[in-house]
């Protein structure tokens, strides 16, 4: 064989591997948040010292599959916009096109607001 017949005989080897491996790779699932969408959520209690804190809201999983695990993942701050906890928020066997109303009580004491962080899906 010439090198150059080795150079072609290698290219199609090339292309016929990346033909059997692009066929055998199955695509994974969209993303968590393309998968469950919020559609409403707000923190309250969390102004005055004492009061009960909850987040509540309302997610949909908008896929045609039931969602085994859902969590949506919150951050809490306090009144000064430091850290101080988290947050999740969980159902099971969410079913296509479902919207859930969610409804938690925060414990962290310090708490005066939230940030939405992610959707994770087991």
């Amino acid at each position: 064989m010439t090198k150059r017949q080795c150079g072609g005989a290698l290219a199609v080897l090339v292309v016929l591997a990346l033909v059997i491996v692009g066929g055998c790779i199955q695509p994974g699932p969209p993303p968590a948040t393309e998968q469950v969408r919020i559609v409403s959520w707000q923190f309250t209690g969390g102004q005055t010292v004492g009061t009960t804190r909850r987040i509540s809201g309302t997610a949909r999983n908008t896929t045609n599959r039931i969602l085994r695990s859902v969590g949506l993942k919150f951050d809490l701050y306090n009144a000064s916009n430091v850290r101080v906890g988290s947050l999740l928020v969980s159902t099971y066997d969410l079913k296509p096109g479902v919207l859930w109303r969610f409804d938690e009580l925060v414990l962290e004491e310090q708490a005066a607001s939230a940030k939405f962080l992610e959707a994770i899906i087991l």
